[in-house]
């Protein structure tokens, strides 16, 4: 089926194994569900990138409440449902901030808006060389078939990143083998684990890199240790290399960011606190949805009278139902995000 991307299993002499529709894997399935409710509709991605994004105005308004009302240091048995929610709110500002801030570099809205913007400002992205790469030297190729025409991929069995497919599938003529490039990467420097993207015309170039967020376990490196390399598909000459000290800060920003959304940054103990914050904000919503029944109910002992609810305040108890739903599905599929 055409667009669909897999998974194709070799030994170590090259023969294969086995493949597998990368969409159809476990931890993709959980990707999808992350992002888009498994729907892969844009609409419903921005839903979802919208009810994490006011998770920050909930943060500020719930900490505008807290200060108002003097919850803290406030004794009343009335208010203890609202005081729990608001001191493990508190504890957990912070690291709910920077999973918001981490996860927007992949979201559909603001991811694209901000790879955009590291695309046309080197000095923020992953500078010059990264938005205009080397291109292979046609010199390499015989005359008489400078000027060809390359092979077109079939469309059976084509595959790319989500739906474009960006290489061929038929080898060019006078391309070096695949052999060679794993040799000469070696000799440039580079350290296994590293993957290699095919050139996607007779202008472009192997790509070899490591990569700190490559979303395939067992390929991730120190996001210190990135690095890209571009080699010549005809002469396998490097033509250029990109690394971690040449990233702009938006850049390093993304490079240190994805892998401690998902959870694999520093190890174990990543996936802990990830795990810890989620649970977390799921108690201080259910505490503060028990909170509103009890305001709502007929007790005996009444919490005082609210002279007047805010804008702030019904916005924020409003947005809680949509927050809780995410709140959901993201400890729902975290364990599954990295694996």
């Amino acid at each position: 089926m055409a667009g669909n991307q897999r998974y194709v299993f070799l030994d170590h002499n090259n023969q294969f194994v086995a493949d597998q529709n990368a969409k159809h894997t476990y931890s993709n399935v959980m990707r999808s569900i992350h992002s888009s409710l498994f729907t892969e509709n844009t609409i419903i991605n921005y839903l979802v990138e919208l009810t994490a994004c006011w998770t920050i105005f909930m943060i500020l308004s719930g900490t505008y409440l807290l200060i108002k009302k003097h919850l803290i240091s406030n004794k009343s048995k009335a208010l203890r449902w609202q005081k729990w929610h608001a001191m493990i709110g508190v504890i957990i500002a912070i690291p709910v901030f920077v999973l918001v801030l981490t996860g927007l570099p992949w979201s559909g809205f603001m991811g694209s808006k901000i790879a955009g913007m590291m695309d046309t400002n080197g000095d923020l992205g992953q500078g010059e060389l990264a938005i205009n790469p080397p291109k292979s030297d046609l010199n390499e190729l015989p005359w008489a078939t400078r000027k060809n025409k390359q092979p077109a991929s079939s469309e059976k069995g084509s595959s790319g990143h989500h739906g474009n497919a960006a290489m061929p599938q038929t080898k060019l003529d006078y391309q070096i083998s695949i052999d060679k490039v794993v040799v000469q990467a070696q000799k440039a420097g580079i350290k296994k684990p590293f993957s290699i993207v095919y050139p996607s015309d007779k202008n472009g170039t192997f790509i070899v890199s490591n990569t700190s967020n490559s979303g395939v376990t067992g390929l991730d490196v120190s996001p210190y240790k990135e690095q890209t390399l571009y080699f010549d598909q005809y002469s396998g000459k490097k033509l250029g290399t990109i690394k971690y000290d040449d990233y702009g800060i938006i850049a390093k920003w993304f490079t240190w960011g994805i892998p401690l959304h998902e959870g694999h940054l520093f190890g174990i103990l990543n996936k802990i606190i990830n795990l810890f914050v989620c649970i977390a904000l799921l108690v201080a919503i259910g505490m503060g949805f028990v909170s509103w029944i009890k305001r709502t109910k007929n007790t005996a002992v009444k919490v005082p009278h609210r002279v007047k609810k805010t804008s702030i305040y019904i916005t924020h108890n409003m947005f809680n139902c949509i927050r809780t739903i995410n709140a959901i599905i993201w400890i729902i599929t975290y364990p599954s995000i990295y694996n």
